[in-house]
């Protein structure tokens, strides 16, 4: 992609156009920080670097972006490098980009498939296991939302809510 002009005129290929998502084919010939409003917290002071003749690389960058009517967590590689005019002057970005987020979601969800089991097979008992994971739920939080602990009764019949994290209390939550 390409940001031209003191506009900041958007200009790509087809190889950009999964990064737009649903913004495709408005995006094309938008305005960069108008296109990409919700990654200006975390990419704006970069991009204006480049426009200020500084490059700039930026390696699995977590963002949120609105890319088809919602926010979503997404991890981009990229750059921002000046391109100069005639004049010598900068004249627009060159922003090269690769999404990562299948693998930084996945290392990240596979970390925690790894801590959970880890502090269930160190655990010596049912609630050490509850108390373990509900004093880890809040550092998992973005992969496991919420915990729901629930004990069988001897005859397998029913069962009693015994611990919870991440939802707000008092609910009294059922097995379907």
């Amino acid at each position: 992609m390409i940001a031209w002009g003191p506009e900041t005129i958007q200009l790509y290929n087809d190889s950009y156009r999964p990064i737009c998502g649903a913004k495709h084919p408005e995006s094309m010939g938008q305005n960069f920080r108008i296109c990409w409003e919700t990654a200006l917290p975390v990419v704006g002071d970069a991009f204006t670097r480049g426009q200020q003749g500084q490059g700039t690389y930026i390696q699995d960058q977590r963002m949120f972006l609105d890319r088809y009517g919602y926010l979503e967590e997404s991890f981009m590689t990229f750059s921002f490098a000046p391109i100069r005019d005639d004049s010598g002057q900068v004249g627009g970005i060159f922003h090269p980009i690769t999404e990562t987020t299948d693998k930084m979601l996945s290392a990240r969800r596979t970390q925690v498939l790894c801590d959970v089991a880890t502090r269930t097979a160190q655990a010596k008992s049912q609630q050490a296991i509850y108390d373990s994971l509900l004093e880890a739920q809040p550092t998992f939080s973005l992969d496991l939302p919420f915990l729901l602990f629930y004990e069988l009764d001897a005859d397998g019949q029913q069962a009693r809510l015994v611990g919870s994290s991440g939802l707000s209390g008092g609910r009294n939550y059922q097995l379907i």
